[in-house]
């Protein structure tokens, strides 16, 4: 037993990847900006150029009217809980 997680194994390289912070122009940033800007790079390409950003929208928008041309509502609605909790888990 440990009374500090920083002696348990791969504490390291937990740190390396997920606590890190790099030196810009003399700034210095965390890394969770370059995640937050990577998923909200993909976030935004799969809303806007994809078929499953569609249904989102749609879905969004008037589930009615969506179920009615072919958009699976209830798979879409429950994926997005699940990427909502997948969210959750890595900020968490």
């Amino acid at each position: 037993a440990t009374d500090d997680i920083s002696n348990m194994d791969g504490f390291s390289q937990a740190k390396k990847v997920f606590a890190a912070s790099f030196d810009i122009g003399g700034v210095d940033v965390k890394i969770t900006i370059f995640y937050w800007l990577v998923f909200a790079a993909i976030a935004t390409w799969v809303l806007l150029r994809t078929k499953y950003g569609n249904w989102i929208f749609a879905v969004g928008g008037n589930k009615d009217s969506a179920r009615a041309v072919g958009v699976p509502v209830a798979f879409t609605k429950i994926s997005l809980f699940m990427l909502v909790g997948l969210g959750a888990w890595f900020i968490g």
